[in-house]
């Protein structure tokens, strides 16, 4: 599916949304292992009648919330039900008093457009109906690249990114995977295929308008903490290298590789990464003070 809306240049600010998801409900959360309170929100898409959901939970102090978009092949749950970002992330939201929102977004979208839109519609309803105001973005993995590319393309909704592993050149990710010997890469590469229609040589405009690293000028103003594993083999560190790059001279920016570090290595890694600030939240948020 092509994109219809280009990235902006500049201005972080456009006229109010108005929230249009159909079928819409809200229900409780009741299963061993998950946190008390948890809410799923279920709706039906205004872009195309998809219907889908998302996991919520009410922050305890303020309208800061942390959205988390799972990885590849994962679901709304995966905060919740993930042993090893179950127990190094959630802690640090709840202690923070932070709100959490875990959405689906249509699978393995690759934040492609369709998957844009519901999360604009996603974040105007938390701020209608829950009083939302700050959003920072914290994932790993496919979460990272899909929070890299709505971040470029609706910075207005963007407080803060905290990504541990990510990719920013969308069709050099796709090549990657492809050539790859690894099953579970070629099975990645398909699947951006089917996000966004077709291979880099049949949808140029898309994978250009999905990369990241062509719009440094918006992200560069952005609060964004970056962490990759220097060995990772699923998504190569070079594309952080470069992004890294792209935004040093942006003192909203901050880059960490964990030497000798795979692909899941930054996912376990949260707490005191930065001197005398209790996480890259705190980091993040003395920006907006």
């Amino acid at each position: 599916m092509l994109l219809r809306r280009g990235f902006p240049a500049s201005s972080f600010r456009k006229a109010p949304l108005i929230f249009c998801m159909r079928q819409v409900s809200v229900s409780t959360v009741c299963a061993s292992g998950f946190p008390v309170g948890l809410a799923r929100l279920s709706y039906a898409s205004d872009y195309d009648g998809v219907s889908d959901e998302a996991l919520f939970l009410q922050p305890t102090s303020g309208d800061w919330w942390v959205v988390c978009l799972h990885g590849f092949a994962g679901h709304s749950n995966q905060i919740f039900v993930r042993r090893d970002i179950k127990q190094s992330w959630l802690p640090v939201f709840i202690e923070g008093g932070y709100g959490v929102f875990s959405p689906n977004l249509r699978g393995d979208a690759w934040m492609n457009e369709a998957a844009q839109f519901d999360l604009q519609q996603l974040l105007e309803y938390l701020r209608q109906h829950h009083g939302a105001r700050h959003f920072i973005f914290m994932s790993g993995s496919m979460g990272a690249a899909g929070s890299l590319i709505y971040s470029a393309a609706h910075p207005e909704d963007v407080d803060g990114l905290d990504l541990h592993g990510c990719v920013c050149d969308m069709a050099l990710y796709h090549d990657f995977c492809m050539s790859s010997s690894l099953p579970l890469a070629q099975e990645v590469g398909r699947s951006i295929e089917v996000a966004y229609g077709g291979t880099p040589l049949e949808r140029p405009e898309v994978y250009a308008a999905q990369t990241a690293l062509n719009h440094a000028n918006v992200l560069c103003e952005i609060p964004f903490f970056l962490m990759h594993g220097s060995v990772d083999s699923v998504m190569p560190v070079a594309q952080s290298r470069r992004l890294a790059s792209a935004l040093a001279n942006s003192v909203k920016f901050a880059y960490m590789e964990v030497p000798g570090g795979d692909h899941d290595a930054p996912l376990s890694l949260e707490k005191n990464l930065l001197p005398c600030l209790h996480s890259p939240l705190d980091w993040i948020r003395n920006f907006h003070k």
